[in-house]
């Protein structure tokens, strides 16, 4: 009902005759149970006044029942949500498993359906291409969920050991690939859990600060890996811009290679204004790089410590024509 007062059942008697009582003014939006109705299924109360004659065509539903189980022991998962969606036209149903683990979906049109379960504690579970037809049950679509595993650990600054609130910490399955993300907490610390077994490479990042990584956290099946912790380090940045001397107009579009003594290697592009910005880098000495295709490549030696801004960068390119 648009009136959440409103909340009534009822059983049709031998005639198939029905009364549902104590409404309230709004639209009444009526269901039967295993069965998809085809008319009349909101009705309008206004003023109070009763609504008689009222006649409900339906037909009978698709239905899917299934248990939620743990895979170690067998243990029935209670109030375990089960999310059935449709993989047509995206609409989602929801149930809880009751105290057996077992969960019904009875009021489902024909489709093909694919189920979720994520309870508390255990590895999401997820079963696919799951078709039914109007009046079919499909039974014995179970979940065997197994136990899953933890990752936690503390962020703080190098410079004084405070806790970080609000870094980004994000995990990549070496395996599979799977992608888990979370936020450290007021106290700096995090912890992801349901995590499927495997080895993990976990990913700090927060702006004004070096990115960090830690490979290979290697969990089992409902164990935990503590102490990922990050100390993080102010990063530097370097700000300018690439002209073109002959005209002395802005070059835009530009592809700058950043190169530190280890390797690793960061990428920018000019503005509209010719402007370029690398951000958050590790101290160090870089290279920077322009490699035009209509002009001599150029590029600049330089040094950033952590936490500086080198602003004023100028990459100056002779390119005919422009």
């Amino acid at each position: 009902s648009t009136d959440l007062r409103s909340a009534a059942s009822a059983t049709t008697d031998a005639r198939g005759v029905f009364t549902l009582t104590g409404l309230y003014d709004g639209v009444q939006n009526l269901t039967l149970n295993g069965y998809l109705v085809v008319n009349n299924s909101a009705v309008t109360i206004s003023n109070g006044v009763d609504v008689a004659g009222v006649v409900l065509r339906a037909t009978k539903a698709a239905k899917i029942t299934g248990h939620v189980k743990a895979a170690g022991n067998g243990q029935a998962l209670t109030n375990a949500l089960v999310i059935c969606t449709s993989q047509t036209t995206n609409q989602s149903f929801q149930v809880l498993s009751d105290t057996n683990g077992f969960y019904k979906f009875a009021t489902l049109p024909a489709d093909t359906f694919s189920l979720t379960c994520s309870p508390d504690n255990f590895v999401s579970g997820s079963i696919t291409g799951i078709v039914v037809t109007l009046g079919q049950t499909r039974s014995g679509v179970d979940f065997n969920l197994v136990t899953g595993a933890v990752i936690s650990g503390t962020i703080r600054l190098q410079s004084d050991s405070s806790a970080v609130a609000g870094a980004t910490i994000f995990l990549q399955g070496q395996t599979n690939g799977s992608t888990f993300a979370t936020f450290t907490a007021t106290n700096g610390t995090y912890s992801l859990a349901n995590l499927p077994a495997d080895s993990y490479t976990v990913g700090c990042s927060l702006a004004g600060f070096v990115s960090q990584s830690i490979t290979e956290v290697q969990v089992t099946t409902g164990g935990i890996s503590s102490n990922n912790n990050f100390s993080l380090i102010a990063g530097g940045n370097l700000l300018g811009s690439v002209t073109n001397v002959s005209s002395g107009l802005a070059i835009t579009n530009a592809d700058l290679l950043l190169s530190d003594s280890v390797g690793d290697q960061f990428y920018a592009a000019t503005d509209p204004t010719g402007a370029f910005s690398f951000v958050d880098l590790p101290a160090g000495a870089y290279t920077l790089q322009y490699t035009p295709t209509n002009a001599l490549p150029v590029q600049l030696t330089l040094n950033i410590a952590a936490g500086q801004t080198l602003n004023g960068v100028s990459l100056q390119v002779h390119v005919g024509g422009i």
